[in-house]
């Protein structure tokens, strides 16, 4: 006997993509206040198929903070200049702060902060992420006194500034910005 679980059907793969595009739509126009059933009529899919691929609401903002985790790892992967990859995903994360801000706030709300599928996407990210920095610090392009924990501390505190008091996301962007660039001596 096999232990490889059976492929997903295409059709599967597609419903459920269906409904992170829509739920991500609802999201960004009502916050959390919007229905599983209005997802699932959005999607034009029942709401036993939105069941089968999401056992609750929250488990569907868990795989939006997933499916958003993925997409910041593989804007940061650049087969160019890494230090431009850094500073433009520096830039976008804080530009983006008050929208992923709200969805953590929701998922951590509905009691579902420590996910697994946001654990397992969160350290993908930070492996690639991880990955730019290094070359952009090889490469003289971002300092190398920074470690990867000191970067994501410093833009988790930027974010949920610019988040809470809707400060200038590209002023506070390009400070950082400065800051990361190797200093003359």
């Amino acid at each position: 006997m096999s232990s490889t679980p059976p492929a997903t059907r295409a059709d599967a793969v597609r419903n459920r993509e269906r409904l992170l595009h829509v739920a991500a739509d609802c999201f960004e126009q009502k916050g959390a206040a919007f229905s599983v059933d209005e997802v699932a009529a959005l999607a034009g899919i029942g709401t036993g198929t939105f069941y089968r691929n999401f056992p609750t609401k929250s488990a569907l903002l868990a795989a939006l903070v997933a499916q958003q985790l993925d997409a910041l790892a593989t804007g940061t992967v650049d087969d160019g200049d890494a230090g431009a990859a850094v500073l433009r995903f520096v830039a976008e994360a804080i530009a983006g702060s008050r929208r992923k801000h709200d969805l953590v706030v929701a998922l951590e709300a509905a009691g579902y902060a420590t996910a697994e599928e946001i654990s397992e996407a969160s350290t993908r990210f930070r492996q690639r992420f991880g990955e730019v920095l290094t070359r952009a610090q090889a490469e003289g392009t971002i300092r190398a006194d920074l470690g990867l924990e000191d970067l994501l501390a410093l833009l988790s505190a930027a974010t949920a500034a610019a988040a809470r008091r809707g400060s200038s996301a590209a002023a506070v962007a390009a400070v950082i910005g400065d800051g990361l660039r190797p200093q003359p001596i």
